[in-house]
């Protein structure tokens, strides 16, 4: 296992910012936290002899890995990856003069749309319609003759994407410290082989010429 301290795949920015609310989190098992799961956000992490592996931008107050803990992040081939959320029973009010925009953006697929009890599913393409903006945004609007009443609010069910690019990306309020025999492994989890940004290219197919962006190579 290749342990690094710094790279550019390893970004963990340290802030040096007083809590007086945190609440201590002891991970004692392997444990994964994704780009959503904000749960563990604000506490003081301590990782115990076990792998924390974090994807997407979080903030705890303090970080401990002791014990032959590992702090790692997930492994993206192409540097980045997509990752698919589902979005339920957000509240909206549609009406024919003006479309409603989505809390989240980047949606997939079809938005479902129902009246507040849940039960009664109003028809894509009769009942309302779907807009994809070129920034990313979403909007639903309502059609004419639509069986939904005119500033009715209503209940919406959709999936959206986030691409999370692969690096630690944290901000600790005050101490980070690794213990001796404990570590942060980013080797290898950069971008695969020849997929970086930085790597060196051929010089007549002899030579090699350029360097690799440090943290980006297959480790």
């Amino acid at each position: 296992m290749k342990q690094i301290k710094t790279a550019c795949v390893l970004m963990v920015a340290v802030f040096c910012l007083l809590s007086s609310n945190a609440w201590s989190l002891l991970i004692t098992n392997d444990t994964a936290i994704g780009p959503l799961n904000l749960s563990c956000d604000g506490s003081d992490i301590i990782v115990s002899n076990c792998v924390l592996t974090i994807d997407g931008l979080h903030g705890f107050n303090s970080l401990l890995v002791e014990s032959n803990g590992v702090l790692t992040h997930s492994f993206f081939p192409s540097g980045s990856s997509n990752f698919m959320f589902r979005v339920t029973n957000e509240l909206q009010v549609l009406s024919l003069s003006n479309p409603a925009a989505l809390d989240e953006s980047n949606v997939v697929g079809t938005v479902i749309v129902t009246d507040l009890s849940g039960t009664n599913a109003y028809v894509f393409g009769a009942d309302y319609g779907e807009t994809n903006l070129p920034d990313g945004a979403a909007e639903i609007y309502m059609l004419p003759g639509s069986s939904i009443s005119n500033g009715a609010s209503v209940l919406v069910d959709y999936q959206w994407e986030e691409a999370v690019h692969a690096g630690l990306d944290l901000i600790i309020s005050n101490n980070a410290t690794i213990a001796m025999g404990s570590g942060i492994n980013a080797g290898g989890l950069g971008y695969g082989p020849r997929a970086g940004p930085g790597f060196g290219t051929s010089s007549y197919g002899i030579y090699f010429e350029g360097a690799g962006g440090g943290g980006f190579g297959n480790g």
